[in-house]
């Protein structure tokens, strides 16, 4: 299927993409910072004709309220180069949608990254997204999904919230994830803890539990374990702890 384009703006923003066309690209300056976007006719939603370019600008216009979540934290990037409905074959098998957490080549210096162990113990560089600049950059790699880690960079193996995500399948939806979400903050009730609970997907929740200092993954993962098992015990007909999503029998 052959990509579509458009014009690179279709839809008006409270602040418009200040960005300044430069022959096949356009060009952004934020804070002394010069950020190269590409593609931005490029439509990335193909049923609503969505571009790249509304991609960039909904994330130049939400960056305050979502920088504070992201500073200090590593980023895993889901990358779709060709918008949700990408077909296009990549070089060496490379499907065209794709998580990365390394910088690619060519990344700018002013991109803050991360050093951490990677696989096999031995260090490496992920991505993070520290201001406007950067924000623009991780998105112009058509990175439409942002998650970032657990735990802030100076604590990389300390995570200051737990999640509880509740995601379920059909014929479950929205009332029937909020249902176990009540049953999640009881628990969380009894326990002192506080939960704040958004939404996610078309009919998910996800509950994140600030954790003190000083925690690791794996304690952690099993205080969520525990709460989890009780109340798949207390509510086994409307809660499950499988991941398989074939497995779950509408729950």
């Amino acid at each position: 299927m052959p990509t579509r384009t458009g014009p690179p703006f279709t839809v008006a923003t409270p602040r418009p993409l200040p960005a300044e066309r430069e022959g096949d690209h356009w060009i952004l300056e934020a804070a002394g910072k010069q950020v190269k976007l590409t593609n931005l006719p490029k439509v990335y939603w193909p049923e609503q004709g969505y571009t790249k370019g509304d991609l960039l600008a909904y994330y130049f216009n939400v960056a305050d309220a979502i920088l504070p979540h992201l500073a200090g934290r590593t980023l895993t990037l889901k990358r779709m180069p060709d918008g949700i409905a990408g077909t296009t074959p990549y070089p060496r098998g490379t499907p065209s949608s794709f998580f990365e957490r390394h910088p690619p080549k060519n990344t700018p210096d002013w991109v803050p990254r991360c050093v951490v162990p990677g696989e096999g113990g031995t260090l490496a560089e992920n991505l993070m997204a520290g201001d406007v600049a950067s924000l623009l950059f991780v998105a112009n790699l058509g990175c439409i999904d942002m998650h970032p880690s657990h735990a802030r960079c100076a604590r990389y193996d300390e995570p200051d919230w737990m999640v509880f995500d509740l995601d379920p399948m059909p014929p479950s939806g929205f009332a029937e994830a909020a249902a176990v979400g009540r049953h999640v903050r009881a628990a969380l009730d009894s326990l002192g803890l506080k939960g704040y609970p958004k939404t996610s997907g078309a009919t998910g929740v996800q509950i994140f539990v600030p954790v003190a200092p000083g925690h690791t993954y794996e304690q952690t993962r099993g205080v969520a374990g525990a709460i989890a098992r009780l109340i798949v015990a207390a509510d086994p007909d409307g809660a499950t702890l499988e991941w398989d999503t074939t497995q779950r029998g509408g729950k």
